[in-house]
C-alpha cells in the first residue's frame, strides 16, 4: 500500500500541472548571459492592469507574453548575435521583411499594428510545444518554412524589428496553444526561482542568475550621456584627451528595484573627480542611466589613470558592482 502511495505521489510530482519534464530548452542566444546579453523582462503573471513577474517582482510589463533577452547596443546587433532553436522541431511560420528600427511614438507603433513581433518565426516541437522568436534582424533568418531544425541550430540574428525600444530577442513558449512561462511552469509554487520548476536545461540553469539587476553598459565620455548614446554605442571606443571639454563616467543598469541606490565614484590621478549617490528609487526602473564627472580643469586633464566604480545598493548591501578604467597620456 505504501509503495502504491509513493508511486502515485511521484507521478503527481512529475506531472507538474501537465508538464512532465517532456522538453528541456536550451538558451536561445549564442552569447554569455550576464556579460554580453541579459534578461530584460519576464512574462507577466498578473491578470489585472498591473504587472508581476514569476518572482512577484516588476521585471515585466502589463500583458507581456514572453521573455526578453537583450544585447548591449545596436553595434552588437550589427556585428551579429545568433538566435538559436531552443529544441528540435519544424518551422511552421516565418516573416523576414521588416526594417530594424527603434519605435518610440504612438504613431510609429500604430504603423506596425498586427506585426509587433517584427521579423521572426515559430517552431512546432514535440508534445504540443511551440516556441516563437520575435524582433530578429532584417534578412538574417537562415531557415525556411517547413524546415526541420535541431536544438542549437542558428535561426538568424538578434535585431530590432517590430515594436521594440532596444535590440533583443523576445521568445514566447506555448503548449497546446496556451502561453506558458519556461521559468515558472507550476504556478501553484511560491514567488521564487526554483530550477526544478522550469523548462530550461542544465546548461542554461548553470549560467542563469535570478538576481537580474545588472550594470551592463559603462564607459567614459566628453559630455552629457543620453540613452540614445548608449544604444548607438557612441562612446564605446572613446579615448579621453587632455583637452576634452569635460569628462564623465557613465553606466546603465537594468531591472532596478524600488528603494535601490546607485553610487558612482570617479577618481583621477589628482584625486576624486565625482562621488555621487542617488536617493532611493521611488519605483522600479527597467532601464536606468547615470553619469558623473566635471568640466575640464584649468590646464587640461592631467595625464595618468582614471577609474570609475559603479555600485547598486539594496537595503544597504552591494548587489552589483562594476569597475572601469582609462588613461590620458
Amino acid at each position: 500500500m505504501k509503495i502504491v502511495s509513493m508511486i502515485s505521489a511521484l507521478f503527481v510530482c512529475l506531472a507538474h500541472n501537465g508538464y512532465a519534464n517532456d522538453i528541456a530548452l536550451q538558451f536561445p542566444l549564442d552569447c554569455t548571459l550576464g556579460q554580453d546579453c541579459f534578461v530584460q523582462q519576464f512574462m507577466d503573471h498578473d491578470d489585472t492592469n498591473d504587472a508581476r513577474d514569476f518572482t512577484c517582482g516588476h521585471a515585466t510589463y502589463d500583458g507581456h507574453k514572453g521573455t526578453d533577452f537583450r544585447i548591449k547596443d545596436l553595434a552588437a546587433m550589427k556585428r551579429g548575435v545568433p538566435v538559436l532553436a531552443v529544441a528540435d522541431g519544424q518551422i511552421v511560420a516565418l516573416r523576414d521583411d521588416m526594417a530594424d528600427q527603434l519605435w518610440t511614438t504612438p504613431e510609429q507603433k500604430a504603423a506596425i499594428k498586427g506585426r509587433e513581433c517584427g521579423n521572426g518565426l515559430v517552431i512546432q516541437h514535440a508534445n504540443g510545444y511551440q516556441s516563437q522568436y520575435c524582433h530578429m534582424r532584417l534578412n538574417s533568418i537562415t531557415v525556411a518554412n517547413k524546415d526541420m531544425v535541431k536544438a542549437g541550430d542558428i535561426l538568424g540574428m538578434v535585431g530590432a524589428s517590430g515594436n521594440t525600444q532596444f535590440p533583443h530577442l523576445h521568445i514566447t513558449m506555448r503548449k497546446a496553444r496556451r502561453v506558458i512561462d519556461p521559468f515558472f511552469i507550476d504556478e501553484n509554487e511560491s514567488c521564487a526561482f526554483d530550477p526544478d520548476n522550469t523548462l530550461w536545461n542544465d546548461d542554461f540553469l548553470d549560467q542563469f542568475n535570478p538576481q537580474i539587476t545588472q550594470i551592463f553598459a559603462t564607459g567614459f565620455a566628453p559630455n552629457v550621456v543620453e540613452i540614445k548614446d548608449v544604444q548607438d554605442a557612441r562612446f564605446t571606443n572613446f579615448t579621453p584627451q587632455a583637452d576634452d571639454p569635460a569628462l564623465v563616467a557613465y553606466a546603465t543598469a537594468i531591472n532596478m528595484k524600488k528603494g535601490d541606490v546607485f553610487h558612482i565614484k570617479f577618481i583621477g590621478p589628482n584625486g576624486v573627480i565625482a562621488n555621487t549617490k542617488t536617493d532611493p528609487l521611488d519605483r522600479a526602473k527597467s532601464r536606468y542611466l547615470r553619469f558623473a564627472g566635471k568640466k575640464k580643469p584649468d590646464g587640461g586633464w592631467p595625464s595618468g589613470e582614471y577609474n570609475a566604480v559603479f555600485t547598486v545598493l539594496r537595503n544597504d548591501k552591494v548587489i552589483e558592482i562594476e569597475m572601469i578604467k582609462t588613461q590620458i597620456r
